[in-house]
């Protein structure tokens, strides 16, 4: 199996362009989205889900590595993001 891309994404596609209003990062924890406060046991799970999700897709592919392309992001990119951008 040769994978060539994916993507990966906690998003629907009305989140994605912002027509619903959903967390995004750390700093939203104790925030309210959906009817629901973000928290940090919740923030957690779902990152530990990329990981899960990632390391899947690598250990299916045979990949050592991974390059990133078209990052999608809700709001402006924070300056530590960087080249990965």
């Amino acid at each position: 199996m040769k994978l060539r891309s994916f993507v990966l994404c906690k998003y629907d596609e009305a989140r994605r362009r912002g027509d619903i209003d959903d967390w995004t990062d750390h700093s939203d924890i104790g925030a309210c989205f959906d009817g629901r406060i973000l928290t940090a046991e919740e923030y957690q799970r779902t990152e530990d889900r990329y990981i899960a999700a990632a390391d899947i897709l690598a250990r299916a592919a045979g990949a050592s590595h991974f390059t990133l392309r078209n990052v999608f992001l809700h709001s402006p990119p924070p300056a530590w993001l960087g080249e990965v951008y």
